[in-house]
């Protein structure tokens, strides 16, 4: 029972690095699309 747990504590790491991974790869390109967005459109509400 307690190499079980070692795995499960093993698989549910890799898991979560996944998932930090692909949480990166989708939210870092909407941050830069946000970015050029308010560059363009800052200026114009400002003035």
């Amino acid at each position: 029972m307690r190499k079980a747990q070692s795995w499960t504590t093993i698989y549910l790491a890799i898991i979560l690095a996944i998932a930090a991974v692909l949480l990166f790869a989708i939210i870092k390109p909407m941050f830069q699309q946000a970015a050029s967005y308010a560059q363009t459109t800052m200026p114009l509400l400002l003035f």
